[in-house]
């Protein structure tokens, strides 16, 4: 009689068990569901980011995440080593390209003209070119 109470009991805690299981498993499938739908969305929006220019129909030097379109940054080049290859690559197919510095567009001019008018013809329009200042201890720095 012990040893079928024990068979009885194993049985019973064997069938929660599996029946744990079950709803441990639709918990992880709903879970692998969200993984696989969050890391579809990044995926699309990293792809979106980086056809930027192209959809401007601006030649563009192409991005992947996460440095953009400055591979090898500060392992095999440094970063003017990486705009030195853009200048030389691109100066005679175009006045300017599109680049990526990590996921952020930036439009890398070469012609000097151009560079005039945004740097002192439209200052008031791109004065924010991505450069640190700091008005309160530095005030230099900010001029």
């Amino acid at each position: 009689k012990k040893s079928e109470r024990t068979s009885h009991i194993l049985i019973r805690e064997s069938q929660k068990f599996i029946q744990s299981l079950a709803v441990n498993r639709s918990a992880m499938n709903s879970i692998f569901y969200f993984l696989v739908a969050i890391i579809t969305l990044c995926y699309v929006w990293i792809k979106h980011r980086f056809s930027f220019w192209s959809r401007k129909n601006i030649l563009q030097v192409n991005g992947s995440f996460p440095f953009g379109s400055l591979k090898g940054l500060g392992t095999t080049a440094t970063s003017f080593e990486i705009f030195d290859e853009f200048y030389n690559k691109y100066k005679n197919k175009a006045h300017f390209i599109g680049i990526y510095t990590f996921l952020t567009p930036n439009l890398l001019i070469f012609h000097p003209e151009l560079i005039k008018n945004v740097l002192v013809r439209e200052f008031s329009s791109f004065n924010h070119r991505g450069l640190y200042s700091n008005k309160p201890d530095d005030p230099t720095s900010s001029k």
